[in-house]
């Protein structure tokens, strides 16, 4: 077992972006449960020196997705952060083959979990990309102190995944 903080981007990157199938596996089941479909394929697009996890994913209904992973603890950061990734994921895109972008943050902060989903309209007020075409969701790591048996899903997912506590050390399985 080796000890080490997931709940650091490069950390992140590092464990859940490998090129092996338990670091795809593990990525598909926390993805299944955060955006509550069913992820059967996983693409990591941003090998390299850039800290932020970006995929392509595959749902089960052969729909697909263009997705950023980013974890921070400044407030005002992530949400600057999050902006600039999504769009960044949006406008790498070709305009012929639009795909769902969104960003999955998480935050270690006391504030509740939102999401935002972002909306372009022309002047006269008709959407110019159909709802949920972009999106930012936040999930805080605050709650990881209740018991095991009183966390939701997703919880129990960055507790499991991100951020295992055993007597205030931070482990994660290997």
């Amino acid at each position: 077992m080796r000890s080490t903080n997931l709940l650091n981007n490069f950390a992140f990157k590092y464990v859940f972006g490998e090129d092996c199938k338990e670091a795809n596996d593990a990525l598909k089941s926390l993805l299944t449960v955060f955006l509550e479909r069913k992820v059967v394929n996983v693409h990591v697009t941003n090998v390299g020196v850039d800290p932020i996890l970006e995929v392509f994913l595959e749902f089960e209904d052969n729909t697909k997705m263009k997705l950023a992973i980013l974890i921070d603890q400044n407030k005002v950061k992530l949400h600057r952060l999050s902006e600039y990734y999504l769009m960044r994921l949006f406008g790498l895109q070709k305009e012929y083959d639009l795909n769902p972008c969104q960003v999955i943050a998480f935050y270690d902060g006391k504030e509740s979990e939102f999401e935002i989903d972002l909306q372009f309209r022309n002047d006269n007020g008709i959407l110019f990309f159909p709802d949920g075409m972009l999106k930012i969701s936040v999930y805080s790591t605050q709650n990881l102190d209740e018991s095991y048996d009183q966390m939701n899903d997703k919880e129990k997912m960055v507790y499991y995944f991100l951020n295992c506590r055993d007597k205030n050390k931070i482990k994660m399985i290997c």
